[in-house]
């Protein structure tokens, strides 16, 4: 993971390029070793939360239980999110 990683910043990927392949990433860690991305993070609030954390800047968890206090983010932009994660599938992982 970490080479793939290394060598799609030194090709200089663009950013949205790079977070997209890390989000959308199917197949075995072997042909594509952004699938690490999710084994590193199997459940739908740890990928939600490291997701809105690394990408966008943002402490989004507290929104799992409550709108978030300090920021304009709600509950149903937490789950929103978490949707997309909810349809992700992990096939025999190693």
């Amino acid at each position: 993971f970490y080479k793939w990683f290394e060598g799609e910043f030194n090709k200089n990927v663009a950013w949205d390029k790079l977070v997209t392949a890390l989000i959308t990433a199917e197949g075995s860690v072997e042909a594509n070793p952004a699938t690490t991305y999710f084994l590193a993070n199997r459940s739908v609030d740890k990928l939600t939360d490291t997701t809105a954390q690394h990408f966008m800047g943002i402490q989004l968890q507290c929104a799992q239980c409550h709108n978030h206090p300090f920021t304009s983010w709600k509950q149903t932009e937490y789950w929103g999110m978490a949707t997309f994660y909810s349809k992700v599938k992990i096939d025999n992982p190693k």
